[in-house]
């Protein structure tokens, strides 16, 4: 039977965080978005389970930088949804035993048996953590917490912070092909389409994992203004070596709410910043974060290890 979607957001909770802190033992050199290959190595220690892609969704703040050096530390995210904790935990015990449990074949691979892990955190305190065990759980109460924040709010800023593959408006995209059916631009927004596609995400999320969620009903009407957005061409190459296209939007724009949003609508924007939107949010694509008029944001972000003013002093 088919549940409300709001309801359903309960069998994706709690959520666990873990940053993870390496060190580079060998030199590595990234193309400029690390995600695609950070996914495939996290997948290796993991086992390569079937159900990965509904289980985990990471952050790679460090993506843009290309070389690291023996010495180096390498900083991420791993966000482990509701029944991922055998994963997540094996996750934790495959990277305490770097670099002995990496892949020892393709010496062009960034992620290989060229790191040591240095560190983890609890996501939510900061405090280190082993195992676990010792992870914050992001259960309803943070939620509901974290969406008060966002009560009475009538204009906030969107800022991707990983290119996203989003759907164009139904109409929008008839007889297109393949990259061209993503929004590309701020021309290619309809009114209330981030919304909606917000909430198509976690329907989508939720049906891989076995729960029927209600349709829609109706979307909020949102204004974009003051939208900076621009695409972004990324490839990466599977298992066999192919070529695949995984471009996608970049940018900010800010949204005004003539009506305001209900609980239910703020819950799952809030909640879909740390799960994603669009194709490919197990990569960590699709990542974003909600900022108020001040620029305060409620989401927890992941910075680098080493600032982009560090890294230009040392070049």
């Amino acid at each position: 039977m088919a549940l409300p979607l709001d309801g359903a957001l309960d069998t994706l909770l709690p959520l666990r965080g873990a940053v993870v802190t390496l060190a580079c033992t060998q030199a590595a050199r990234m193309n400029f978005f690390h995600q695609p290959a950070l996914t495939a190595f996290l997948r290796f220690l993991a086992g390569s389970p079937a159900d990965y892609e509904t289980l985990i969704r990471l952050d790679a703040p460090e993506s843009g930088r290309v070389r690291y050096r023996k010495g180096d530390y390498y900083r991420f995210l791993i966000i482990g949804l509701a029944g991922s904790e055998a994963l997540l935990d094996r996750l934790l015990q495959q990277l305490s035993q770097l670099p002995d449990s990496a892949p020892k074949q393709g010496r062009e691979l960034p992620f290989r048996d060229n790191w040591r892990l240095v560190s983890v955190q609890d996501m939510l305190s900061g405090e280190p953590a082993q195992a676990i065990g010792q992870l914050g759980i992001y259960d309803r109460d943070r939620l509901e917490a974290e969406v008060e924040l966002w009560a009475g709010c009538r204009q906030f800023d969107w800022q991707w912070v990983a290119p996203a593959r989003v759907l164009k408006d139904k109409a929008q995209r008839e007889g297109m092909d393949r990259e061209a059916k993503f929004i590309r631009d701020a021309a290619d927004l309809t009114d209330g389409l981030l919304l909606l596609r917000a909430w198509n995400a976690l329907a989508s999320l939720l049906r891989t994992r076995g729960v029927e969620t209600l349709p829609v009903r109706e979307t909020p009407l949102t204004q974009p203004v003051a939208a900076h957005l621009f695409w972004l061409d990324v490839q990466y190459r599977d298992v066999s070596g192919r070529g695949k296209d995984m471009g996608g939007v970049s940018g900010r724009l800010r949204l005004v709410l003539p009506e305001g949003l209900t609980p239910v609508w703020w819950r799952l924007l809030v909640l879909g910043q740390y799960l994603g939107v669009g194709q490919r949010a197990a990569f960590g694509w699709g990542r974003y974060v909600l900022r108020d008029m001040d620029g305060a944001q409620s989401c927890r972000r992941v910075f680098p290890a080493n600032s982009l003013l560090v890294l230009a002093q040392e070049a």
